[in-house]
């Protein structure tokens, strides 16, 4: 099988429909394709993905966006990672930072070090070898230096941030870089006999469009991949509990540079700080609380005052058994859910379509490139399931029924791996392709009440006092160095 590519058709506009029509409009050559986006003025975009994951990072700089810009055109705080509240134990908490843990020690992670430490009862402060759990923390913020064995040489750091001015931002790169417009409404859309390939759109007006390659931005509709297609889904609702969300912003304009995730009895709840207000969410399973119920535990939490009536959010967490079909890739909502835990929705939007520029540059659709593409998301959603999944499975919560099942269920057994390895020998073992790092892993696990039994041999190569020496110095450079960082205040400030 193979397809000629010169006319590409987005359906949707939103988040996802406008990173995709302004990154593929950015990098494939103007003579070889044509990219248009059909967007719907009847349908609202969900709109309430405001935190991402530092590699948005390398797609704004693929855009030609300054930070600068993109901070003043979002109204975009910093985001040095997540605390969660409750999740382990009630009243417990910890923090899951982004970057690097301690310093670089040689062959043995720093993390061992540590270990040893706390099994000689030691019990020292994972937070405090964290230089972006101690900037969260004192609400400070400097880019990354670059130097060498600089305590900021990898500083981690991702945004909060508007979707919907997002989206406004994008629209515009695209506009500029030559991507079709048309506001329309799809009523129906027509199949080639020959292969089933998608043919054309025809519209609420009796107009058609036809293309050669569709890519479905149509969200939790999935109207090409899923409706037309019929491409199946995998529900992962007995792994994931949640279903439902409620969103509600309020006028607070306190930022800090983190997000917040408080679990109740039934869910979590999120604290997502912008320039302009605070995002609010709570998300839980409809099984174990009403609507009303788990609207009224929100409404009890929230700082500051309601500025919109709350959207309610059904959702089956999952993902299509295939991203790609035939002509058609789904990207965003489209082609799967997986709850907003750790802020990787846009990620996997990003990824989709940074995997399109792989596939398709040289204009042909092909059952290798097909299945090549749907094989790497595949993992990669799987890979991010085994994360969110760790929050609920190793808490040790037994005061509602929600937590009782997340305790006791099954997982994969990939997921199982990595926590008995780590719970028995302190390693982490990790894909290179894979995502989130050591440090993430080291952060959940161990702030959801795993500890080692045992650390890395060659973490004894050193004496106990320098070993005391090592971690005392590595906390004190920390400590210092946030003291000289400019508050994150400032940095707004300097932007607005």
């Amino acid at each position: 099988m193979s397809n000629p590519i010169r006319k590409i058709i987005i359906v949707g506009g939103g988040s996802a429909g406008w990173m995709t029509a302004a990154y593929l409009s950015r990098f494939l050559p103007k003579e070889s394709f044509s990219i248009t986006l059909i967007e719907s003025t009847s349908i609202e975009t969900i709109g309430v993905g405001e935190a991402t994951i530092p590699p948005i990072h390398s797609f704004n700089a693929a855009l030609g966006i300054d930070e600068a810009t993109f901070l003043k055109e979002t109204n975009a705080t910093i985001k040095l990672g997540i605390e969660f509240t409750h999740w382990s134990q009630i009243n417990s908490q910890y923090f899951h930072p982004f970057g690097t843990l301690g310093r670089a020690t040689g062959k043995v992670p720093f993390h061992h070090y540590w270990i040893r430490s706390l099994i000689n009862h030691n019990n020292t402060n994972l937070a405090q070898y964290s230089i972006e759990t101690v900037a969260a923390y004192n609400h400070r913020f400097q880019h990354p230096s670059g130097q060498a064995n600089s305590p900021l040489e990898n500083f981690g750091y991702a945004y909060h941030f508007d979707a919907a001015m997002y989206a406004r931002l994008l629209k515009q790169k695209a506009l500029e870089q030559g991507v079709n417009h048309v506001q329309k409404t799809v009523r129906n859309i027509a199949l080639k006999d020959s292969n089933g390939f998608i043919d054309k759109l025809i519209f609420d007006d009796g107009s058609e469009l036809e293309g050669d390659l569709f890519i479905d931005c149509t969200g939790f509709a999935a109207l090409l991949i899923e409706k037309t297609l019929h491409v199946g889904y995998e529900d992962w609702s007995e792994e994931l509990l949640c279903n439902r969300a409620i969103a509600i912003p309020t006028d607070e304009q306190h930022p800090h540079p983190y997000t917040q995730a408080i679990a109740h009895p039934f869910g979590w709840q999120w604290r997502i700080p912008l320039q302009h207000r605070t995002g609010n969410g709570i998300v839980y399973s409809n099984q174990h609380i009403s609507d009303d119920e788990a609207e009224h535990t929100l409404r009890k939490n929230l700082k500051g005052q309601p500025l919109k009536d709350p959207n309610y959010i059904r959702f089956t967490t999952g993902k299509r058994k295939e991203q790609w079909a035939k002509n058609c890739i789904a990207v965003g909502l489209s082609g799967g859910f997986l709850e907003p835990l750790e802020s990787t929705s846009l990620h996997l939007t990003q990824l989709s379509i940074t995997r399109i520029l792989d596939f398709i540059p040289h204009g042909q659709i092909t059952q290798p490139a097909i299945t090549a593409f749907n094989s790497g998301m595949h993992k990669t959603y799987n890979e991010i399931k085994d994360f969110i999944i760790l929050h609920y499975k190793l808490t040790q919560r037994d005061d509602s029924e929600f937590w009782r099942i997340c305790k006791t269920m099954p997982i994969s057994d990939t997921l199982k791996l990595k926590v008995e390895l780590f719970q028995k020998t302190g390693n982490i073992i990790k894909d290179q392709e894979e995502f989130f790092r050591q440090t993430s892993w080291l952060a959940v696990m161990y702030g959801q009440g795993v500890t080692p039994e045992n650390h890395h041999p060659m973490a004894n190569g050193i004496t106990e006092q320098d070993l005391f020496g090592l971690l005392n110095s590595t906390s004190e450079v920390i400590k210092q160095t946030v003291q000289h960082m400019p508050t994150h205040h400032a940095l707004l400030q300097r932007i607005r």
